[in-house]
């Protein structure tokens, strides 16, 4: 519909004359799979165009600022920046480097180890816009069969932890733990640490972290604290916690 209401629309018009009248520099970026119209009119335009510049983006159809925004932006930038004297160029590329550096003596004067992280290591990274379940499972797609932990020589790829995190999620749903209440977590630094947590994100719970070796005792006392309604410890501990509960007269 849209397509027959572009084509009717223009069917009667033609714009060539004002195509040629424009005398600033030009640049017109077409998708190379756009097939909405013909390519020869899409052509026709840079043709027009006084001395147009004309930029075919690989792999995108139509929308090839939704689809390469990148790529867009590159061409873009180019095509700007040659529109300026060498000379300036030269110098704001310069300017621009100095005071690259400046910023990052005066980042590694407040944060010192900075300065040894490795040459491929940013110094800021942005934060993620999506929850970091979903990072896992992007990654167990992109990496399936890449190793995600290696633990006293074993190791596990990135589809086998979104999987069992998965596993441990429904696990916790069958024990009706639901969306917003915390678990806390007093594992050691083993791969079902990283299991577990995020099973209970992938739920929607809160987990609550706490070292694995703290007494029985405290680890309750933080549970009605933070209002959990669960706790993941190792099995070696479960007669030290027990007996805890039966000393509350939480259990028989």
């Amino acid at each position: 519909m849209v397509y027959l209401q572009n084509k009717n629309g223009w069917s009667s018009w033609d714009g060539s004359d004002h195509l040629r009248k424009i005398q600033v520099p030009t640049q017109v970026i077409l998708g190379q799979r756009d097939i909405l119209f013909s390519q020869h009119a899409y052509q026709e335009v840079a043709r027009l165009i006084p001395q147009a510049e004309e930029v075919v983006i690989p792999v995108s159809a139509h929308q090839v600022m939704v689809e390469r925004p990148d790529a867009v932006n590159r061409s873009i930038e180019r095509f700007l920046q040659a529109q300026f004297d060498p000379l300036v160029q030269v110098e704001n590329k310069t300017r621009k480097k100095l005071q690259r550096r400046a910023a990052l003596k005066a980042l590694e004067a407040q944060r010192p180890w900075l300065k040894f992280y490795d040459t491929r290591t940013p110094y800021r990274i942005k934060p993620p816009s999506v929850a970091l379940p979903r990072l896992l499972e992007a990654t167990a797609r992109r990496f399936a069969r890449t190793p995600a932990v290696e633990y006293f020589g074993g190791q596990l790829d990135w589809r086998t932890m979104d999987r069992l995190a998965n596993r441990f999620a429904n696990g916790l749903l069958a024990l009706n733990v639901k969306p917003g209440e915390r678990v806390m977590l007093a594992l050691s630094n083993t791969p079902n640490w990283i299991i577990a947590y995020y099973g209970i994100l992938k739920i929607g719970g809160v987990a609550v972290l706490s070292h694995h070796t703290t007494d029985a005792q405290t680890l309750l006392n933080r549970m009605v604290d933070t209002q959990c309604v669960m706790l993941v410890a190792s099995s070696d501990r479960y007669r030290e916690l027990r007996s805890e509960l039966r000393k509350r007269g939480l259990i028989d």
